[in-house]
């Protein structure tokens, strides 16, 4: 997604994210996004050197949003190594769309692309305009006029969620427009499937090791979890026999818990939410520990 060549990115599917990165084919628009004749004209990851991974999708022509028909949709997205990163590539972005000579240089690469003719291209540029979605994202319109009274809307729609942006590439029917609403509602989407991609996921479950023992001490493990967990809220639960009914024990927060006596008869789960800068998982939950015993009577 280097400035604004991101539409002539060539595409080399490789079949899945690479080594440690988010699953970035599930952060884009999907096919039942779209009003009607959606489908998709290939996809793949790509190597982007703005990117520790990039994910490209595109779609047949005539897709259609409501009534704004397509002659070209596609949804790019990739992360890069930090949220500094992803804010200042979305500001290099903004900074290439202001000027004319990159916004020719990108307008004449998407027609080419698209295989339309650009003999004697006017471009009309509406500016950059803030919208709602992630955490900064903004929309660029443009009305393109080409040979034989031809005419294309253009929009231009980029998200940034964390450390991952999306880019939204939509080209209009000839002659028809691309109304804004329907063009914004796709940022409201891939933000949230961005959010949901990029925030922990347990891959494997917290866990408990002691003595389930009165006066014991019980020790927890968080579990393994994708996306690099900054920290860990952790609660411990006390349940009945069967692991089930399980309620929160007041104050038990800390990474080991001492049974009492009020958990003799009990089993003890430990519950986790994992959070990072994009935001924080759903709980997630232990097995729960054998039944708590009352201490031995002294001897």
């Amino acid at each position: 997604m280097a400035a604004l060549a991101v539409i002539s990115t060539t595409i080399a599917a490789t079949g899945s994210a690479p080594p440690g990165s988010p699953a970035l084919d599930r952060m884009g628009l999907e096919v039942g996004d779209l009003v009607a004749r959606g489908s998709i004209r290939r996809q793949g990851y790509v190597k982007d050197r703005d990117f520790v991974a990039s994910y490209v999708r595109e779609f047949k022509p005539g897709a259609s949003l409501g009534k704004s028909v397509l002659s070209g949709l596609e949804s790019d997205v990739g992360v890069t190594a930090t949220r500094t990163d992803a804010a200042r590539l979305v500001g290099r972005i903004a900074g290439a769309l202001r000027s004319r000579g990159s916004r020719r240089a990108f307008v004449r690469g998407a027609l080419q692309d698209a295989g339309w003719d650009q003999g004697s291209l006017t471009i009309v540029f509406g500016g950059i305009r803030g919208i709602a979605g992630g955490d900064a994202a903004f929309m660029a319109p443009l009305t393109l006029s080409l040979p034989h009274r031809l005419r294309l809307a253009m929009v231009l729609e980029v998200v940034r969620v964390d450390r991952a942006v999306q880019v939204l590439y939509l080209l209009g029917a000839p002659n028809t427009t691309i109304v804004p609403a329907e063009a914004t509602k796709l940022v409201a989407i891939v933000a949230a499937r961005m959010r949901d991609g990029l925030i922990p996921a347990s891959i494997a479950l917290p866990s408990i090791t002691g003595v389930a023992q009165e006066s014991q001490t019980l020790s927890g493990d968080p579990g393994a979890w994708t996306n690099g967990p900054s920290a860990y809220a952790l609660q411990w639960l006390r349940c009945d026999a069967a692991g089930a009914s399980c309620l929160p024990i007041d104050g038990a927060v800390a990474s080991s818990y001492v049974l009492t006596a009020a958990d003799v008869g009990s089993t003890i789960e430990l519950s986790v939410i994992a959070t990072n800068t994009a935001g924080s998982s759903v709980p997630i939950t232990s097995a729960p520990s054998a039944v708590v015993l009352a201490a031995p009577a002294p001897s």
